[in-house]
This record gives C-alpha cells, sequence and structure tokens, in this order.
C-alpha cells in the first residue's frame, strides 16, 4: 500500500471542505482522529494483552490549539481501554481553542487527569 503524504496547508483544506462542503461538525473530525491515534497506539505499539498493557506509561502533551485536542481524545480513549495515560496541557498566552476546552471537560468526566504545564 503506497502512502501519501499530504503538507499542513493541504490538510487545512481537507478539514475545512470536511466542515464547510461536507458538513461534519469540526468536532467529529476531532474525536475520529484522537480515536484513530488511540487504535494505532493500541494496535501497532502497546502489547495486546491487558494486564502488560496497563504496566505502560503513556505521557501525551497537548498544546492549546486543535492539535491538542486531538491528543486529549487520543489520550481519552487509551484511558478508556486501561492504560495508564499521564496528560499534560501547556498553557499559552492566546489560551485554549473552544474545542481543546469541550475537550478538557470530557476528560474531567472521564477522570482523566490533564496536568497544566
Amino acid at each position: 500500500m503506497t502512502k501519501k503524504i499530504i503538507t499542513a496547508a493541504q490538510m487545512r483544506e481537507i478539514e475545512r471542505r470536511a466542515v464547510e462542503e461536507f458538513k461534519i461538525p469540526e468536532d467529529m473530525l476531532m474525536e475520529h482522529a484522537g480515536r484513530a491515534a488511540a487504535e494505532r497506539i493500541l494496535n501497532d505499539i502497546l502489547p495486546h494483552e491487558k494486564e502488560k498493557r496497563e504496566k505502560k506509561k503513556i505521557i501525551v502533551i497537548s498544546g492549546g490549539g486543535n492539535n491538542g485536542g486531538d491528543g486529549l481524545v487520543c489520550a481519552r480513549y487509551l484511558l478508556e481501554e486501561g492504560c495508564s495515560v499521564y496528560c499534560y496541557i501547556v498553557k499559552t498566552g492566546n489560551g485554549y481553542k473552544p474545542l481543546v476546552m469541550k475537550n478538557l471537560k470530557r476528560a474531567f468526566f472521564s477522570h482523566l487527569s490533564v496536568k497544566e504545564i
């Protein structure tokens, strides 16, 4: 299978079209991206046995932008799969994007500890 690498500008255009033309909510795009990242980690990196997986420590460091929101979603899914997740978010002067705030709330209700650094 040939993999195509796209630029950041191309990805922004794909996401813009998904939201504007296909009416896919930005929140749903973020949820799918974070879940896909978690699935990749679970399937390709971590051991498949739950008891071995629980012993692995995973650190997720997120920023205040939308990629940081993807990281929070990923961390939440890893936690739900029994992983030991340590999540940090980098505080910037610009604050957090609205979708990041939404996922910080979801993290709280999922009992995912997120420390601000």
